[in-house]
């Protein structure tokens, strides 16, 4: 009698923290032997979909196979005399093998190599890939900061101009099609760690042509041209790719808040100072609508929270996540729709947040530094406000659960205070009270982060509810305290008296 596939195979699935995959495993093998091949065949099956192998890769485990209850399976028998059958779920465990012996390598060349290969990375491919890829990213970066300083400084004729950006907009069609393409068609994953770079070329080169194209100091047009540029190509590159969200809403939030800014000036012009505080102000409103934002792009509609006393659905029901409003037969294209989509829209929602937030950060650290080279007007009163800020920011950066949204505002804080102090140190021909005042932010930006760290290592949290509520009153304090101060800067107050 012939065995059929049926047979010899049993489709098991095996459960590893995290994880749990699908594997056809010979009925006829050994437990020892499948655990043999099972290893290699995970470890190639995870990283293939990009998630972390690090539990798989012990050299010094002891590992079994078990069934529920936490009982392992024989080694020296097969699978088909331990009756694991199609369906089966096993769970892949480890132990400690107990005492470990050092091996002995009598030949130098055989030790040099033996654990030069087990402590220190051998060149590889993936790894000559991604630094080639970043070394040609700040290759380009660099090309186009020097191209931009070139042309301010020169001031070339309209040849030279076109040239250089047409150049530049060519390369960066070419770049943006390459990594669409990659992007859609690589289904196996083997180039993923190439359209990011190639994006991330595209916008520095779009920027850069749109900037050096005009014949004239860099100036509130070209930031404008060059952001209006880099949101129309995040708009196109994010609705084609679909993928890679973090990236393209990053650029999109700082697009928007750059051209929002210069729309606000043609309007109402003000000195570059003023124009960097009112840049910070609108990043900071950007940092707290964030996820109502994400929520907005990822389609994701809020439930209706009634108040004491107020009906449980509203007039239209729009926002309405009750079951009772939907048919009770199953077939619901909406609730079907809302049940498949929910883990894409949650995904969505958070890369669409995290990208608002870089984007937001970035623009706002920027314009902190222009703030503090600029400095020589309501010198306290700005330097009260970008100590504002950093605190608005810690505290928003407190209130977030997301580790990676929470370190990023956090970091931002402090780079926003040092980055305004390094302008007001660094600049040329510097007051000696815009030195007092650098010299005081960085000294309140070190002994706030000396606090911070001697907290965070004795992993200290606030647990009075007093203490907390306080907290917040300062919080909302400070927020008021923003659009406050903008007010003054702008001198919006004495402009309305004297009309």
């Amino acid at each position: 009698m012939v065995a059929t596939s049926q047979q010899v195979f049993c489709r098991a699935q095996v459960w590893i923290p995290g994880h749990r995959v699908d594997v056809p495993l010979h009925s006829h093998l050994t437990v020892a032997d499948a655990i043999a091949e099972l290893i290699p065949y995970l470890i190639e099956h995870l990283d293939a979909e990009n998630k972390d192998t690090t539990w798989l890769r012990d050299p010094d485990a002891y590992w079994h196979l078990c069934t529920f209850g936490n009982q392992p399976l024989d080694e020296d028998k097969t699978l088909a005399e331990e009756k694991i059958l199609d369906g089966a779920r096993l769970f892949l465990t480890k132990t400690d093998p107990g005492e470990k012996y050092v091996p002995l390598i009598d030949n130098v060349a055989e030790s040099i190599t033996y654990y030069l290969k087990r402590h220190f990375p051998s060149w590889d491919s993936p790894l000559s890939k991604r630094i080639s890829l970043h070394m040609l990213l700040a290759v380009v970066a660099m090309v186009c900061a020097t191209a931009v300083v070139w042309t301010s400084a020169h001031q070339p004729g309209w040849p030279v101009r076109a040239a250089l950006a047409g150049g530049m907009g060519l390369v960066a069609l070419v770049s943006s099609a390459i990594a669409v393409v990659l992007v859609r068609t690589d289904r196996k994953e083997r180039f993923s760690v190439v359209p990011v770079p190639l994006m991330m070329i595209t916008y520095l080169l779009a920027a850069t042509a749109a900037l050096v194209i005009t014949p004239r100091p860099l100036g509130i047009y070209q930031l404008v041209a060059a952001a209006s540029t880099l949101l129309a190509l995040a708009v196109c590159q994010s609705v084609l790719t679909g993928k890679h969200l973090r990236l393209h809403y990053a650029v999109i939030a700082g697009s928007v808040l750059v051209i929002l800014i210069g729309l606000l000036n043609f309007v109402y012009r003000s000195p570059t100072v003023v124009i960097g505080v009112q840049t910070i102000a609108l990043c900071l409103v950007m940092v707290l609508i964030a996820s109502r934002l994400a929520l907005s792009v990822a389609g994701i509609s809020l439930p209706y929270v009634p108040a004491t006393g107020e009906p449980f659905m509203r007039g239209k029901g729009a926002g309405n996540l009750d079951a009772g409003s939907l048919p009770r037969d199953g077939t619901s294209s909406r609730a079907l729709e809302s049940i498949h989509n929910q883990e894409q829209q949650i995904l969505t929602a958070g890369a669409c947040r995290m990208g608002l937030l870089i984007g937001a950060l970035v623009v706002l650290v920027s314009a902190s530094v222009v703030v503090g080279r600029c400095l020589n007007t309501h010198e306290w009163l700005i330097w009260s406000f970008m100590l504002v800020i950093s605190v608005c920011l810690v505290y928003r950066g407190k209130s977030l659960d997301d580790a990676r949204e929470q370190a990023i505002v956090v970091i931002a804080a402090a780079a926003t205070l040092g980055a305004f102090g390094a302008g007001l140190l660094t600049v040329p021909q510097v007051s000696s009270d815009n030195t007092l005042r650098g010299a005081l932010g960085l000294g309140i930006l070190v002994v706030a982060m000396v606090i911070a760290t001697i907290l965070a290592i004795q992993e200290r949290g606030i647990v009075s509810p007093i203490v907390a509520k306080v907290l917040e009153l300062i919080d909302r304090a400070l927020y008021i305290s923003v659009f406050a101060l903008v007010f003054q800067v702008m001198d919006l107050y004495s402009k309305a008296r004297a009309h």
